[in-house]
């Protein structure tokens, strides 16, 4: 039988151990932003996702850096901002939305109307501040 070396094994669990933690860290600093930085909307962290603010400076995907080094892996995210599903779908799909975006220097957008996303009653921010 072929058994990985011990080193191999050592670094199979820091990577994994490296992933736990920065899946851990997004996790919490969606919860700290709490909002779409396009629309305003405050949202849960489900409903939120990173999307890089230029496309060219992007070494790799957010979710591929997630086993790599603290540094890297905090590097990357200073490339991203924190938008709503909807919004970044729109980003990727909607070239117009993007160039009138990069008009304005990227000045986040304060009302989900102006951008074409829709208002969600459900995930209001008094639905979900409320007690």
């Amino acid at each position: 039988m072929d058994y990985a070396s011990p080193a191999s094994r050592r670094e199979t669990s820091r990577r994994a151990r490296r992933s736990h933690e920065h899946r851990i860290f997004l996790h919490i600093e969606k919860l700290r932003r709490g909002r779409c930085e396009l629309t305003g909307q405050a949202l849960p962290p489900e409903d939120l996702e990173w999307h890089h603010r230029d496309p060219s400076e992007k070494h790799r995907p957010m979710s591929d850096m997630l086993p790599m080094g603290h540094q890297s892996f905090l590097r990357e995210l200073a490339k991203c901002m924190c938008v709503s599903r909807a919004a970044h779908r729109l980003l990727h799909s909607n070239k117009k939305f993007v160039s009138e975006l990069k008009a304005q220097n990227a000045q986040p957008t304060k009302t989900a109307a102006s951008c074409g996303v829709p208002n969600n009653p459900v995930l209001s921010s008094e639905t979900i501040l409320s007690p």
